[in-house]
């Protein structure tokens, strides 16, 4: 089933209730995640060294960087982020960061990021 069908009501709920805009969001989120295959970036320990000590991310702790890299359709990544996205959704994504490549949870974020901080 495509995600458009499975996640109608969810959609409709998030402000895609048009068919341009669903489209918007759906070619976004494939170009983030490689064709929806990869709801983890794609790296070996030493790339998310990058992250590390970022505070536009507010990773703040040594490990941050890998532990909150790139999750979700959309990619969330960073403590600040993850943290901000945990509050919203009351899902503890801090504590458990790899519930973000479920594919409900990675639909979820992807929305939560789409409304709150890009495409008002």
């Amino acid at each position: 089933m495509r995600l458009d069908q499975k996640y109608k009501t969810l959609f409709s709920k998030n402000g895609l209730t048009t068919k341009l805009r669903i489209s918007h969001f759906l070619a976004q989120i494939e170009h983030e995640s490689a064709g929806f295959k990869h709801l983890k970036e794609i790296g070996n320990d030493a790339y998310f060294k990058k992250y590390e000590g970022r505070k536009d991310l507010g990773n703040n702790q040594v490990g941050d960087g890998l532990k909150f890299k790139g999750r979700g359709y959309i990619q969330i990544t960073g403590r600040a982020n993850y943290t901000e996205l945990s509050k919203d959704l009351s899902i503890d994504f801090v504590n458990n960061p790899q519930l973000l490549e479920q594919e409900v949870n990675a639909i979820l974020s992807a929305l939560w990021y789409w409304n709150k901080k890009r495409f008002k």
